[in-house]
């Protein structure tokens, strides 16, 4: 009896063994590179910027002061500076898109208010949550 039952129980534990489940597991959906993304474009030809949504593929125009202005993001990426040597201004866009410690706060983009005069401005620099333009 002894000498059955152990060839038995080796040949229930190997047919249980191979009755696993052996599909190949499926790969993970593939992710869109960023949920919140809004790309802006200065005009060459027109005094107006265009803010990108390329995730719902939305254009919007906003204008400026100048045509061909420069952009900058500031340090937080919240805002884009947008220098106009032609116009000697600097002004700001609010993306909407606000970081707020691990996730983001999304509100309406638009221009800000405030313009800030300078006889030929050229220099943007952003770091540390500092911006500075001259």
């Amino acid at each position: 009896m002894k000498k059955l039952l152990l060839p038995a129980v080796f040949a229930g534990l190997f047919l249980a063994a191979c009755r696993k489940d052996d599909k190949p597991a499926e790969p993970a959906p593939l992710e869109k590179e960023a949920a919140y993304l809004r790309l802006i474009v200065s005009d060459v030809d027109q005094a107006r910027i265009s803010v990108v949504d390329p995730l719902k593929s939305t254009s919007a125009p906003f204008n400026v002061k100048a045509a061909q202005p420069s952009l900058y993001a500031t340090s937080t990426g919240q805002f884009a500076a947008i220098i106009s040597r032609a116009a000697n201004t600097v002004e700001f866009f609010n993306t909407g898109i606000e970081k707020h410690g691990g996730h983001l706060h999304v509100h309406e983009a638009g221009m800000s208010p405030v313009t800030f005069s300078e006889a030929g401005p050229t220099h943007f620099y952003a770091h540390a949550g500092l911006n500075a333009g001259a």
